[in-house]
């Protein structure tokens, strides 16, 4: 039974700590799937007046980009690409597919090949053919891996376009993008669409690249000040960009994980010190066999041991089942889960973990028997008077250090969990209830400007004619998508300084579909056409940034991306977090789609029923528009935003799985500890009685002592508890590292646990027969 609880315990750790080591191997550990993938390197626009999350990691102009391109030494190798969705149609049902366009040297700066086929050339962008590379995936699926797809004319948004190339398994990059176009973009810098990615020459490092982009931003900065004057840049490695967000989760989850196997340890440790010291009389007739101290000491690390690795053997198994359910919980929150699997990296983590926990919880015990006069213990017939001060003395700093780390895991996942609470109580600046979205793209050539500009009124009319249909609308860019596009714009009547702002083109009762308020001035309209004066709309943000205030604002004239004529700020919308729930609001341009008709649209139809409800009907309003049209990405908002929650909410769920473990582990050990000083001092207990105390009296002998390992277990942990709440202030939202609140609760609720563990075996004290007490040996 003994072997059964040891062994079990230690799989409870050792597999929590395998399962995470598979996740942060796959995620964080893993080189990306590039030739020399160390030397790829992210470059972005930094606003040098905005401190905002995100603001150093945005869009690039094509005049940047080309400059950048041509002056950096560093970074000899540099590819540009934009990202969106397109219609394939033909050979099957019309689909929408994420696509990039890319310079031509796009692949070549990523180091991979095509799988069949060719790449692109310089000559493909000036080719009168129009080129595509399809990814692997896409190639399985809608083409049935046809090599003869090679020279195959296919359908993009109604063009036709030849296949040239197919990449290779696995490669998606940006993101899951499934085919690629080779582009051109205009050397303009009024507008920040493009991601750029490069390659640092061979000797090159991070830090001198970082000085020379520097440098060159300034250098451009001063040869255009109306576009560049608050443009600098920054450079990320690849792998650092695909995986920063979640670094620091992950790593907190390993670090609590390695606590919870810590605490599993130590309990196993006080253990095997009790099990030790029940067997002195057997370990003292081996000395007077002729073993020596080192050879009992190797017999005692030798079971350990053996449990240990037992306990891993059995640990790598759970960790293999439940493995799919900790990828589940988080849903699509983790980059790379591809690479996420129990491989020979995790195997050899866990052997090694497996011998040296059998080794660490192994010492307490050897080192406890090294201390007691063996000889003392056998001429004594086995009592355990000689040894209990020695035993006792190293289980009660065991149970010290249980207490102390259990009482982390918990502050650090009070922490959290408060954070979490605030981040549900953000408000998103709409209202998400009822609201069904989905993606459409009706671009050219099949949609002239005109085509455009006509059919999201005329689809907007009918989805609003369906039953259970409170409004519709459509927006370029919807909040919490992930995308995004900066215009850079001036004041009309003011110096040529160019400022940049988050551009969006909606459609008429947006804002009302979406729960927005009109703070000042009005909405757009119908009446707000290609042939009325130009108008905008500017969030409250914009506003008072820029005038001060809502009412202030409106009446002003703007001039967006050098056009004139400027136009003239109608009204002022309420902020909305685009960019995520734990991110401010940045200044932010509206125009309506009459006047600036975009093709890729997201359509938001609120209903007064439930939304997936009429995505048939939805979709047939569609269909008898245009049959071709495919609809995508069909989603409810209250479905984004919970994605925007998701990967707090993974961590959230995993640390307080991993707390409540700790706090299991923790209890069992004060409750073992305090059942062992009852059994221990059991004719003590019987000659206090005896002598006339009273039941408090022995309840107060008993849990005194108790009560003592609590206070210094929790002085310890709250030390470490405020140490841990400073390394993880980056992960909390509107909660301060030494929340008074967080830390009273945490100790308040362990001590309660702890107390309730030291009672029901102090109470059993208060049963014991003095008669029998003294008589027993």
């Amino acid at each position: 039974m003994f072997a059964i609880v040891a062994i079990a315990t230690m799989a409870l750790g050792i597999g929590a700590n395998a399962a995470m080591f598979s996740v942060v191997s796959g995620v964080l550990l893993s080189p990306l799937p590039y030739a020399d993938s160390g030397r790829l390197v992210r470059v972005w626009a930094r606003d040098l007046k905005q401190s905002q999350p995100g603001s150093d990691q945005s869009q690039v102009s094509p005049g940047d980009f080309i400059d950048w391109q041509a002056r950096s030494q560093t970074l000899p190798a540099m590819a540009a690409f934009t990202t969106g969705d397109v219609a394939v149609s033909g050979g099957g049902d019309p689909e929408q597919i994420a696509a990039a366009g890319v310079t031509v040297n796009f692949f070549d700066v990523l180091g991979v090949r095509p799988f069949l086929g060719r790449g692109f050339l310089p000559d493909d962008t000036r080719s009168s053919a129009a080129l595509v590379v399809l990814g692997h995936a896409l190639w399985w699926r809608r083409y049935g891996a046809d090599p003869a797809v090679l020279g195959r004319t296919i359908v993009l948004n109604g063009l036709p376009v030849t296949v040239i190339g197919v990449m290779g398994p696995g490669f998606s990059f940006p993101g899951a993008t499934a085919l690629w176009r080779p582009s051109t973009f205009p050397s303009t810098r009024q507008a920040a669409f493009l991601n750029v990615v490069a390659r640092l020459r061979a000797g090159s490092t991070l830090a001198a690249a970082r000085t020379e982009m520097e440098t060159i931003a300034s250098g451009l900065q001063k040869q255009y000040p109306n576009s560049n004057n608050s443009v600098g840049v920054n450079v990320i490695r690849l792998l650092d960009q695909e995986v920063g967000p979640v670094r620091p989760a992950l790593l907190l989850l390993f670090a609590m994980v390695g606590l919870v196997l810590l605490i599993a340890c130590v309990n196993l440790a006080n253990l095997l010190v009790v099990r030790a010291t029940t067997r002195l009389r057997e370990l003292a007739l081996r000395a007077a066999l002729g073993a020596s101290r080192w050879r009992i000491a190797r017999q005692l690390l030798t079971e350990s041991l053996l449990i240990g690795v037992l306990g891993g053997a059995a640990g790598l198994f759970a960790a293999r089942l439940v493995l799919p359910t900790l990828l589940a919980l988080n849903a699509d929150g983790l980059p790379r889960v591809t690479n996420i699997t129990i491989d020979g990296r995790v195997l050899l983590f866990t052997i090694a973990l497996s011998i040296l926990t059998g080794l660490f919880f192994g010492v307490a015990p050897a080192v406890h028997v090294g201390r007691i006069n063996l000889e003392a213990v056998l001429r004594e017939g086995g009592r355990s008077g000689p040894s209990a001060g020695s035993g006792g003395r190293t289980r009660r700093a065991l149970i010290v250090c249980q207490l102390a780390l259990a009482l982390v895991v918990l502050a650090a996942s009070g922490l959290l969990l408060k954070s979490f609470a605030r981040v549900l109580g953000v408000d998103p600046g709409f209202r998400a209830a009822n609201v069904l979205t989905f993606a459409l793209h009706p671009s050219s050539p099949r949609y002239s400007v005109e085509q455009v500009r006509s059919f999201y009124p005329a689809l907007i009319e009918r989805l609003e004619g369906l039953p259970g249909v409170s409004s519709a609308a459509a927006t370029f860019m919807l909040p919490l998508g992930g995308d995004n596009r900066i215009y850079g714009f001036r004041l009309a009547n003011a110096p040529a300084e160019a400022y940049h702002a988050n551009f969006r083109v909606v459609t008429p009762n947006y804002f009302a579909t979406m729960g927005m308020s009109i703070v000042g001035g009005r909405g757009f309209s119908r009446s707000d056409t290609e042939e009325s004066a130009p108008v905008l709309i500017v969030n409250q943000r914009m506003a008072e940034r820029f005038w001060g205030s809502a009412s202030s604002a409106t009446g002003q004239r703007v001039i967006v991306r050098g056009s004139l004529p400027a136009r003239e700020i109608v009204g002022v919308v309420s902020d909305v977090r685009h960019f995520g729930l734990e991110s401010d609001a940045e200044p932010e341009m509206y125009v309506p789609h009459a006047q600036v008709p975009a093709g890729p649209m997201t359509v938001l139809v609120r209903t007064r029923v439930d939304p997936l409800s009429l995505v048939g009907a939805i979709k047939g309003e569609v269909s008898a528009l245009d049959q071709d049209l495919p609809v995508s990405a069909v989603r409810t908002l209250d479905d984004i935003t919970a994605r925007a929650r998701a990967p707090r909410r993974f961590t959230l769920l995993l640390l307080t799985g991993f707390a409540g473990a700790a706090l299991l582990l923790a209890a069992v050990g004060v409750y073992g500890v305090t059942a062992q000083a009852v059994t221990h001092r059991t004719r003590e207990i019987g000659l206090r009685v005896a002598l006339g105390a009273s039941p408090a009296d022995v309840l107060a002998l008993i849990m005194g002592g108790q009560i003592r390992l609590l206070a210094a277990g929790i002085a310890l942990g709250t030390g470490g508890a405020l140490v841990t709440g400073r390394l993880i202030t980056s992960m909390l939202f509107q909660v301060r590292p030494n929340d008074p609140t967080i830390l009273v609760a945490v100790v308040a609720f362990l001590a309660l646990i702890a107390a309730a563990a030291s009672y029901m075996p102090a109470r059993r004290a208060l049963g014991v027969d003095p008669v029998i007490a003294l008589g027993a040996d």
